[in-house]
């Protein structure tokens, strides 16, 4: 016997809720829109795959390189995703290729010009070298003082005041009487005095000289005679020269060569238009280059 009878109770129903849908990429696959119960998850409008689109692939251009931009390969990429699918390789640049197009050689006195073009991108520039100067290797006596000198590059030609050194013009060999009387001091023994003692200068050819002096740029000997015979100071001997110019001794070393053919500095200076110098010996004394 049923006392208490149940009683039947509907069923709720589903509650449906919406499943979205995924939308497929170039790589990946997508969803359809479905729905499934919230209470019990039972699928009620089930998700169909949708396939993968894939890429579209689109060229990217090869650059050239040039002479100041560096350049790429030919690649690609999908023109959906932006996915690199061919990855584009770096090329240096080719840097320029100069060549002489143009040349003209600087003179002695205008300066040249050189024209340089790169042979690929057709840039240029331009390089204008100083002017040479004049270099005077000749020198033509003009017998009056002066002489003409001629440059070895334009074969122009410049007069100039002869340089004498010693009465004698050391570029073009201009010569002038140089007076006789030569001031000589004797710092020597009071018994001796200069009255009793003769010096005698002579120019000496440059061919006579050993190896070492063959630069000379002027050469004498210097010789003290005594009652007619030769002889040598007994302390320094302070010598004093006339000079008519200088500029020839600017740079030059006197030098006196020993008897072994060494050579042994003499200190000298310019004093009132004279070479003065102090020297204990006699013998052959040049002018040379330092």
């Amino acid at each position: 016997e049923v006392i208490l009878p149940q009683e039947v109770i509907p069923a709720w129903g589903h509650n449906e809720v919406t499943d979205e849908a995924v939308e497929p990429t170039c790589t990946e696959t997508g969803l359809s829109q479905g729905s499934h119960c919230s209470i019990c998850n039972e699928i009620i409008l089930p998700q169909e795959l949708i396939p993968a689109r894939g890429h579209n692939e689109v060229t990217d251009e090869a650059v050239e390189p040039t002479c100041t931009e560096k350049g790429l390969t030919e690649g690609s990429h999908c023109a959906i995703c932006g996915e690199v699918i061919t990855p584009q390789a770096e090329l240096s640049r080719l840097y320029h290729n100069w060549q002489l197009t143009t040349s003209t050689p600087a003179t002695c006195t205008e300066s040249g010009s050189e024209r340089y073009e790169c042979n690929r991108c057709g840039y240029y520039y331009v390089e204008r070298p100083d002017p040479l100067g004049h270099h005077f290797d000749e020198y033509l006596n003009q017998l009056d003082g002066t002489h003409m000198a001629i440059c070895g590059i334009c074969d122009q030609g410049s007069v100039e005041n002869c340089q004498l050194n010693a009465g004698i013009c050391m570029l073009c060999g201009y010569t002038v009487e140089v007076p006789e009387e030569i001031l000589i001091l004797y710092p020597i023994e009071a018994s001796e005095n200069s009255a009793d003692l003769l010096l005698e200068i002579t120019d000496k050819a440059k061919e006579s000289l050993p190896e070492a002096a063959q630069k000379a740029r002027h050469a004498f000997q210097l010789t003290l005679l005594k009652d007619g015979a030769e002889t040598m100071p007994q302390r320094g001997l302070t010598v004093k020269l006339p000079l008519e110019n200088t500029a020839p001794l600017e740079g030059l070393q006197l030098m006196l060569i020993l008897e072994d053919g060494a050579l042994m500095e003499i200190e000298y200076e310019i004093q009132d238009g004279m070479i003065v110098f102090i020297t204990s010996q006699t013998g052959v004394f040049v002018f040379l280059p330092q």
